[in-house]
């Protein structure tokens, strides 16, 4: 009987998905194969089969290991809400910064628990802004966008700039891509993430201070005739 492959026996789906992350990280989500994993793990595709049941499975690993990484423990009510919501981000584009696929594997559709959790953290800081459940569970959607998208953009671009003959980027150039590099472009888009919640957190204070005032002034007008 033959003895069994001590890699195989060894395998754990924790190897499988860091395996799997580093494939993607360097060649993209699209490379990441269970034939082209299996090899790189030394086993066979089958064996792949005791810890995933297929690559989309695989890749809902792979993100919610990704937001596993992801502190969202900032959100205490001593810190404001507006530097409690800008931590989130910054640490969430460092984790993007360091995985670049991580845009790609967070933009599908999943469920998991380290997702949820992320989202209930947001959804509490949101509440502190005073923003009502409904619309906090909308705001949610566009500010997760908000952050994965100029993370695809930069490595859209890149990924097309490096298939472009030079002479086609140099007549290209011009200032609009110079936001395209790194940290400059986190900050702002950190600064409009914030800025944008605030902005918004703003006028609906505002309009239900204007809603509340309106019933005296009706009353004092009255009064007055």
């Amino acid at each position: 009987m033959q003895a069994q492959n001590p890699v195989h026996r060894g395998l754990t789906r924790e190897w499988v998905v860091d395996a799997a992350l580093a494939i993607a990280d360097r060649d993209g989500i699209d490379a990441v194969t269970l034939r082209r994993l299996a090899e790189t793990l030394g086993v066979t595709p089958m064996a792949l089969y005791h810890h995933i049941r297929d690559k989309d499975h695989l890749l809902d690993l792979m993100a919610s290991r990704l937001l596993s990484h992801l502190d969202v423990g900032l959100t205490d009510d001593d810190v404001t809400w507006q530097a409690s919501l800008r931590a989130i981000g910054q640490r969430f584009l460092a984790l993007v910064e360091a995985h670049p696929a991580a845009p790609f594997l967070l933009s599908r559709p999943f469920d998991a628990a380290a997702a949820r959790e992320v989202s209930a953290a947001l959804l509490t800081i949101l509440g502190r802004a005073g923003f009502a459940s409904a619309d906090a569970v909308r705001l949610l959607q566009v500010l997760t966008g908000m952050l994965l998208g100029p993370a695809i953009h930069r490595t859209t671009y890149a990924a097309a700039s490096s298939v472009t003959r030079p002479e086609e980027v140099e007549a290209s150039a011009d200032q609009t891509s110079d936001w395209i590099s790194g940290a400059d472009a986190d900050r702002l888009t950190l600064d409009l993430w914030v800025g944008g919640v605030e902005a918004l957190a703003g006028r609906r204070t505002e309009a239900r201070s204007k809603s509340r005032s309106r019933p005296g002034d009706r009353r004092r007008c009255r009064g007055r005739a």
